[in-house]
C-alpha cells in the first residue's frame, strides 16, 4: 500500500494477483502507478525485495512464492489518501499488508502529533484486530525524525510489526528514530542504495531503494516465508518467533537492557535484526499460542501537578498465571502536558522499566490532552500484577497537570514452551580497522577540547570526490562514538572547527574515519590524548546572542565559567553557546543521548521555545530570543537513561537590555495649535456639562423635598390648650396612615427652645 507498482513486472511475473492492482482514489484497476513516470516508486521496489524473483537485478526476494498485489494511496505529490480508508482496504484480499504510509505533517524533522482521538485505533479494527483472522500490517520506521516513539499513525497502534533499519554491518540507520514503540529491524543499505524494480519499465531495476522502506519489504517477506513454514501461526506467535530468534546487533551497546521473559531490547533496533534462518526453525516446531485480548487498568480523576520530584502512580491488574504480554500502550490525559519534560517510566511487576519519553519540536504550539505511548519491551512478561507508571524530571520547566492515567495491555493467555533463543555475540560494527586505502600520518594525536584540531593523512583516492565519508570520536572500547563535523582540505588533512567539550581529561578515545561507498570501503583510527580544561566545572562557558543575519561562532572568542545570569540586547535574537560536562565515555550518537535545549518563561515555567542538538559541547539557535524582559536559559538530558551519560539540568537566567518596544503610536496629523482649541473646546464643553447636571441635581431634589409626607411641626407652646389638642389629633391620624410630609411653618421670635418632632 503506498504509490504503487506495475502489474507486468518480470520481477514477480506469473504471480499477480490480477484484480488487486488498484487505484485506491477511485477504485480503478490500474496497470502502472499514475506517477511512476516521474519518479522512482517505493511500492515497486518493496514488491521486489519481498517477493522477487531468484537472481533477479543481481538481488532475490524473500518469499519468491508469494502473490503479490498494490494499492495505489500516495502519488508522489502533496496528495496522499486518508490513513481511515486504505489501512484495512480489500483486507479480505491479502494476508500480508507493507503500509510505506508517508506522515505529511512534517516540515524538515518537525513533525506534528496526533492525538489518539484523531487517528483512532478502532480504525484498523476491520483487519487488524479481526477476532478470528487478525491481518498482518508492516509500517517502517522513519528516519530523520525528531521523536523516540513512533506517534504518527499507524506505527503507534498495537501490534503493527514496526521495523527500523540496520546496516550490513548491523548499525542502525543515521538519524533513525528511536523508541519503544519499535518492534525489530531488518537489514537495509543504509546510505549506500541497493536494487529496486523500476515501475516505468517492467523489465528494469533501479539502485535507490536506501530507507527503511526496504527493510519492512524484507521483513514482510520473511514472515511469508514463516507462515508458508507452518501455515497454523496467527499473529501471536509471529511476534513471539521472529523476537525470540532475533540478532543482538551492537551487541555492546549501552542501549541494551533485558525483560524478565529473556528477551534483550534496544529502543533503535527493537529486539535486534531479523534472522530467518532461525525463525523458520522455530516456527516449525512451534505450538501455536492462540489468539490475543486486551486488559485495561486506569487511575482517573488524579488532577495533579508534575513538580520536579519523582512521582509514582501504582494500577493493579488482575490476571491468570499464565497470561502473557504482547504490547503495553501507556495512555496519559492532562492539561498542558510538555512533551519534552515530560518522562514517564513504565515498570512491570517483574521489575522491568522502560523509559517511554516523547520527544518533539512541534509539540509547544499545540494544545496536547492525550498521549498514548507504546511499547514492545514487555513482550513475554506476566500480566499479573502492580504495573507503576513513574514521571522523573530532567528540567524545570512546567510538566502540566496529570488527570488520568491507564495501561491497555494485549496479551495472550498461554505461555510459550520455549527460551528466547536470541545471538547475543554478534560482530561489533564499532570496530575500527586500519585500511592502506586510507592512512593517518601520525600514530597519535592531542585534541584540546573547545579549540580547533587538525591532522595529516594519505589516500588512494581523492576524499572529496567519494560519498557517505563521517568522522567520530570513538572510546577503545568500541561501545559507543560520537559524530562530529569534519572537512578535508586538499585531499592530505583533516580540518575541525571545535572539539567537543564533554569529556573528563584523559578518556582514552580513537578518532575514526569511515567511508560507507561501497567503492571505497575502509574504517580507519587514530589514538587521541584528550584535554579539557573545564571538566573540574561542567557548565555554559559562552553564551553570545548576535543578529540572525550575522550569527557564526567567534573561535577565539573569551571562555570562562557563566555562574548564574547574562544581559543580552534585544535585537540579538540568534543564541550561540559552549558548555563542558565532564562524561567518562562517549556519546552512543542519537536522539536518547542528545541535548536539550530549552527558553523558559520566567514567570510561569511554560517551555517557550526547545530544540535538540548533538552532545558535543556547542550549537547555533537562530531566531529564539522571546519578547520578554527575562527568561530561563536551560541545558539538560534528553533522556532520564543513566546509562546515556546523564547529566543535572544547567541554567542561566537571561535578562533583556532596556529597550524601546518593538511598537509606537502613529505621528499626529494636526498642529499643535489644532490640538489646544480641540483641548479647550473639551475642557469648556466639559464644564457645562458638569454645570447642567448640578442644576437638574439641586432641582430634582428640591421636588422630591415638596413631595415628601414627613411632617416636622414647630409648635409655640404659648397657644392655648385647645389648639395643642387640635394639632395632636391631626398627627395622631397621619400616624395611623403611614404617610409622610415635610411641612415648613413659621416660628415667632417668641417661640420657645422646646420643639418636639412628631413621625
Amino acid at each position: 500500500m503506498g504509490d504503487g507498482a506495475h502489474m507486468h513486472h518480470e520481477a514477480y511475473k506469473g504471480r499477480i494477483l490480477d484484480n488487486e492492482f488498484i487505484n485506491g482514489f477511485d477504485g480503478s484497476h490500474i496497470e502502472r502507478p499514475p506517477k511512476s513516470v516521474l519518479l522512482d516508486n517505493i511500492s515497486e521496489s518493496s514488491l521486489l525485495l519481498a517477493a522477487g524473483k531468484y537472481d533477479y537485478c543481481n538481488s532475490r526476494g524473500i518469499a519468491p512464492g508469494a502473490k503479490v498485489g498494490s494499492y495505489y494511496f500516495f502519488d508522489n505529490s502533496d496528495h496522499t489518501e486518508d490513513l481511515t480508508y486504505l489501512i484495512c482496504y480489500r483486507s479480505d484480499k491479502w494476508d500480508i499488508s507493507i503500509l510505506t504510509y508517508q506522515n505529511a505533517a512534517c516540515s524538515g524533522r518537525n513533525c506534528k502529533y496526533f492525538q489518539p482521538t484523531e487517528f483512532h485505533v478502532s480504525i484498523a479494527s476491520k483487519c487488524l484486530y479481526h477476532s478470528s483472522n487478525p491481518k498482518i500490517i508492516v509500517v517502517p520506521i522513519p528516519t530523520e525524525s525528531a521523536t523516540d516513539v513512533i506517534f504518527a499513525p499507524p506505527a503507534g497502534w498495537p501490534l503493527i510489526f514496526t521495523i527500523a533499519g540496520v546496516t550490513n554491518r548491523g548499525m542502525p540507520l543515521n538519524h533513525a528514530a528511536e523508541g519503544t514503540g519499535i518492534f525489530m529491524a531488518a537489514p537495509v543499505a543504509g546510505i549506500a542504495p541497493i536494487s529496486g524494480a523500476d515501475a516505468k519499465n517492467p523489465t528494469e531495476c533501479i539502485e535507490n531503494f536506501t530507507s527503511p522502506n526496504a527493510s519492512a519489504a524484507i521483513f514482510a517477506g520473511g514472515l511469508a516465508i514463516l507462515k508458508e513454514a507452518n501455515p497454523n501461526l496467527n499473529l501471536t506467535d509471529l511476534f513471539f518467533i521472529t523476537a525470540m530468534t532475533a540478532d543482538k546487533v551492537c551487541p555492546e551497546s549501552p542501549l541494551w537492557s533485558k525483560n524478565s521473559f529473556g528477551l534483550w531490547f534496544n529502543r533503535k533496533v527493537g529486539f535486534g535484526r531479523l534472522n530467518l534462518n532461525k525463525s523458520v526453525e522455530l516456527a516449525r516446531n512451534w505450538t501455536s499460542l492462540g489468539g490475543f485480548t486486551k486488559k485495561t487498568g486506569m487511575l482517573s480523576n488524579i488532577n495533579h501537578i508534575l513538580g520536579n520530584e519523582t512521582e509514582s502512580f501504582r494500577i493493579p491488574i488482575n490476571a491468570s498465571e499464565n497470561d502473557t504480554v504482547l504490547f503495553v500502550n501507556l495512555q496519559i490525559s492532562g492539561v498542558k502536558l510538555a512533551f519534552g519534560s515530560l518522562v514517564p517510566h513504565l515498570i512491570s511487576p517483574s521489575g522491568t522499566k522502560c523509559e517511554m519519553k516523547l520527544l518533539t519540536y512541534g509539540s509547544r504550539y499545540l494544545n496536547i490532552t492525550n498521549v498514548t505511548l507504546p511499547s514492545y519491551m514487555f513482550l513475554g512478561e506476566k500480566l499479573n500484577g502492580n504495573w507503576t507508571v513513574e514521571f522523573r524530571s530532567v528540567d524545570d520547566s512546567h510538566k502540566g497537570v496529570l488527570l488520568h492515567v491507564a495501561l491497555q495491555i494485549y496479551y495472550t493467555s498461554n505461555r510459550p514452551q520455549h527460551s528466547p533463543r536470541q545471538k547475543t555475540n554478534g560482530p561489533n560494527p564499532y570496530q575500527p580497522f586500519n585500511s592502506s586505502s586510507f592512512v593517518f600520518s601520525e600514530t597519535k594525536s592531542v585534541m584540546n577540547a573547545t579549540h580547533p584540531w587538525k591532522t595529516t593523512f594519505t589516500s588512494t583516492r581523492n576524499i572529496n570526490e567519494s560519498s557517505h565519508i563521517l568522522c567520530y570520536l570513538q572510546g577503545t572500547q568500541n561501545i559507543s562514538r560520537t559524530k562530529v563535523q569534519c572537512d578535508f582540505v586538499d585531499n592530505k588533512e583533516i580540518h575541525l572547527d571545535y572539539v567537543p567539550s564533554v569529556y573528563r581529561t584523559g578518556l582514552p578515545m580513537n578518532f575514526v574515519v569511515e567511508s560507507l561507498d561501497p567503492d571505497f570501503h575502509f574504517s580507519s583510527f587514530l589514538p587521541i590524548e584528550y584535554i579539557n580544561a573545564f571538566d573540574d566545572k561542567p557548565g555554559i562557558i559562552s553564551f553570545e546572542a548576535k543578529e540572525d543575519g550575522n550569527c557564526n561562532f567567534d573561535i577565539d572568542s573569551p571562555l570562562s565559567l557563566i555562574i548564574d545570569n547574562k544581559t543580552i540586547s534585544a535585537n540579538h535574537r540568534c543564541i550561540l553557546v559552549k558548555y563542558s560536562l565532564d562524561f567518562n565515555d562517549t556519546i552512543d550518537d542519537g536522539y536518547s543521548a542528545s541535548l536539550t535545549a530549552s527558553i523558559i518563561n520566567y514567570d510561569s515555567l511554560v517551555v517557550l521555545n526547545r530544540t535538540f542538538s548533538r552532545n558535543v559541547g556547542y550549537f547555533k539557535w537562530s531566531s529564539v530570543v522571546p519578547d520578554s524582559k527575562k527568561f530561563i536559559f536551560q541545558l539538560s538530558a534528553s533522556s532520564d537513561n543513566r546509562n546515556m551519560n546523564y547529566f543535572k539540568s544547567i541554567t542561566l537566567d537571561i535578562f533583556i537590555e532596556p529597550h524601546e518596544g518593538r511598537y509606537s503610536p502613529p505621528p499626529s496629523s494636526f498642529p499643535i495649535w489644532n490640538m489646544l482649541l480641540i483641548m479647550t473646546m473639551l475642557l469648556t464643553l466639559t464644564a457645562l456639562v458638569i454645570k447642567g447636571l448640578y442644576i437638574n441635581l439641586y432641582l430634582t431634589e428640591y421636588e422630591n423635598i415638596q413631595r415628601n409626607e414627613i411632617s416636622i411641626i414647630f409648635t409655640d407652646t404659648r397657644k392655648p390648650e385647645k389648639e395643642k389638642e387640635k394639632n395632636k389629633e391631626k398627627e395622631k391620624r397621619k400616624t395611623k396612615k403611614f404617610k409622610f410630609s415635610w411641612r415648613k411653618k413659621e416660628v415667632s421670635s417668641e417661640s420657645s427652645m422646646n420643639i418636639p418632632l412628631v413621625i
